[in-house]
């Protein structure tokens, strides 16, 4: 795709928002989507409103210039910054605690040492901005609440939280970091959680037991993703 094609696509995607009365999303593209909705924020041509999280590649950019005033208005945000610290579900990449009921020995993906994510967490939290941690299996949601645990003060998430240990569950409200979670995944994934982890499948999408242990839930689309 060129520049223009991106800046194309970006507006395909508001207008079929805008045709469902939505006014605003979240981007977690970074980067080059960043320098898009940018460009598009600048020519007038940006139809909602969007706020974009940076990537990690993006940190080392805004350390050096800051945050520019052409994402820093009501029309365009950087809200924060996105990372991934484990893999999915379905592929059975979600990093657990335990091995998957039906892959034996097989604990997930870690895509991230703890003490990188502990650096990027710090490195974002000195520019005013939250990390958003994708964190599907429970081993990876604790290590995420870890990491954000360090740098306190800031409206930190865990992308997903599809499975979360119940000694982790209460460490959300205890730490201020919410849960941003999806329901449309329910039904295509809880087939899948029964098969992969168990016991733990019931324990899954624990949306009730976070909102009754007092933690902030957020509900988002995961769109494209899901529709």
């Amino acid at each position: 795709m060129t520049d223009g094609d991106h800046r194309e696509a970006i507006l395909r995607a508001a207008r079929s928002l805008l045709a469902r009365g939505i006014t605003a999303a979240d981007d977690m593209d970074g980067g080059r989507s960043l320098r898009a909705l940018a460009s598009l924020r600048r020519s007038g041509r940006l139809p909602i409103r969007v706020r974009a999280a940076l990537r990690p590649p993006d940190l080392a950019t805004f350390e050096k210039a800051g945050l520019p005033p052409a994402v820093e208005d009501e029309g365009l945000r950087v809200s924060g910054l996105k990372v991934f610290l484990d893999g999915a579900l379905g592929s059975r990449t979600a990093w657990m605690l335990e091995p998957y009921d039906d892959d034996p020995g097989n604990t997930g993906l870690r895509t991230m040492d703890p003490g990188d994510l502990e650096d990027l967490v710090r490195r974002a939290a000195a520019l005013g901005l939250p990390t958003f941690v994708h964190a599907i299996g429970d081993a990876a949601v604790r290590a995420a609440l870890d990491a954000l645990a360090k740098s306190p003060g800031l409206p930190h998430r865990v992308e997903h939280a599809q499975c979360v240990h119940p000694d982790d569950v209460p460490r959300f409200r205890a730490l201020g970091v919410a849960a941003s979670m999806q329901p449309g995944h329910m039904a295509t994934d809880i087939p899948a959680a029964d098969r992969a982890w168990g016991r733990r499948g019931a324990r899954s999408f624990p949306l009730r037991s976070m909102r009754d242990a007092g933690a902030e839930v957020l509900l988002g689309s995961d769109a494209p993703g899901e529709p």
